[in-house]
């Protein structure tokens, strides 16, 4: 065998080795479906609220599901963590894996980060996916009202507020749960209710109403948590 030609076949030789000797890497992926209060509205809870947490991940090795559970943790910090309460394994090593934890928000005030993390068999992260959520403890507050004409009898007229939903900075419309629904009141029954929507902080609207006659108009503003 000539020179020329035993170099290529040692050439090949050791790529085929190479080939054959590379590891096989198998994906393991996380992400957070859901981070919430008991409402379900993401990136918020009220006060002294249930934490609840949804995620998919794929998981090496297609464990059981109450292992799989074991493999998906929220630190509440670098060092504290619970495991995820179930997972229910999807297609291959996927699973969807939700937790509930009553003490995670517990005397939380404005924002708090957490960290979820896949780990291995052997405990190494693999994957983490950081997030925050706003405790809104505060209700929405309506921040003018008017009726023109002011006195009507029985007549139509024209409804003019101004509502703001704040999370835990009163007056400070850049975070919150959102208006759930404006509501108006009179002689005790409800005469129009106008609806909001997540994390839309405030309303300025104007609306036409039928009112009865003599009556005294009440409103009230709920938030997406209160």
């Amino acid at each position: 065998m000539s020179k020329h030609a035993m170099k290529h076949l040692l050439s090949t030789l050791f790529m085929v080795i190479l080939i054959v000797s590379l590891p096989i890497v198998f994906s393991q992926q996380l992400s957070v479906t859901s981070f919430s209060g008991q409402e379900g509205v993401d990136g918020y809870a009220a006060r002294q609220d249930t934490l609840s947490v949804h995620v998919i991940a794929q998981i090496h090795g297609s464990p059981p599901p109450n292992i799989a559970a074991q493999r998906v943790r929220l630190y509440t910090d670098n060092t504290r963590y619970v495991n995820f309460d179930t997972c229910t394994q999807k297609a291959g090593n996927t699973y969807e894996c939700s937790l509930t934890d009553s003490d995670a928000l517990r005397n939380v005030l404005g924002v708090k980060a957490f960290e979820v993390r896949l780990i291995d068999a052997d405990g190494r992260i693999v994957e983490s996916v950081q997030r925050k959520i706003a405790v809104d403890s505060l209700d929405p507050a309506i921040r003018s009202f008017s009726i023109d004409p002011p006195i009507t009898k029985g007549n139509q007229a024209t409804i003019s507020y101004a509502a703001e939903d704040y999370a835990y900075s009163p007056g400070d419309t850049s975070d919150c749960s959102g208006i759930k629904e404006i509501t108006f009141i009179a002689g005790g029954n409800v005469i129009a209710t106008e609806a909001g929507s997540i994390q839309e902080c405030y309303a300025y609207p104007t609306l036409l109403l039928l009112l009865p006659i003599q009556t005294q108009l009440r409103r009230r503003a709920m938030d997406s948590l209160h």
